[in-house]
């Protein structure tokens, strides 16, 4: 009601794709957003709504357009980092490792010492056939500190290249592309 009589418009939009999002429909509110797109002033955050909703509907291409497109106007280098570290979990969560291997490098370029870019780079190496460099990754973490996530993943690791199952590795590529970056670094 508050959208057809043009009272506090932009608000009311945001509101009722976020309450699609909550309620589990994220294409509704994608497609909500893109139809009402041009009564919203702040483009940015407009983007930054779609990009979460593409991300909970399985559209990593779209979020991916949007993210390089924050990163452009993106200049400090924790914020440049913190989207990097985003497209990557979209290329991961995609299963496009060679683009994800890229991305996470890219974020250690930015800060070497961030474990769980490495982590990332680890699992990316894993999906590529890449066993022993995986291993090496996590086992330099491991040798350097102590890291549960490292530990539990190189475990999985070596239990799938063993069995030829990923069910559990699968589940901390999961777990990993949930984790914020920041809470890392």
């Amino acid at each position: 009601q508050a959208i057809k009589e043009g009272d506090n418009v932009e608000s009311a939009i945001k509101d009722l794709a976020a309450l699609y999002d909550q309620q589990g429909q994220p294409d509704k509110a994608i497609n909500f957003l893109r139809r009402y797109r041009r009564k919203i002033q702040d483009q940015q955050s407009m983007d930054n709504m779609l990009i979460g909703f593409y991300q909970k509907a399985g559209q990593y291409e779209q979020a991916i357009t949007l993210l390089r497109k924050k990163l452009e106007r993106t200049s400090d280098r924790q914020s440049k980092a913190s989207v990097l570290w985003q497209i990557g979990n979209c290329y991961l969560r995609g299963e496009n490792y060679t683009q994800a291997l890229q991305i996470f490098e890219q974020v250690l370029k930015l800060h070497p010492d961030n474990l769980a870019a490495r982590r990332n780079i680890a699992i990316c190496l894993f999906k590529q056939q890449r066993f022993d460099e995986a291993e090496n990754i996590l086992n330099k973490i491991l040798d350097t500190s102590p890291d549960a996530k490292a530990a539990e993943l190189l475990e999985a690791i070596t239990q799938a290249r063993t069995t030829g199952e990923s069910a559990q590795l699968d589940g901390i590529i999961i777990e990993t592309t949930l984790s914020e970056f920041s809470g890392e670094i």
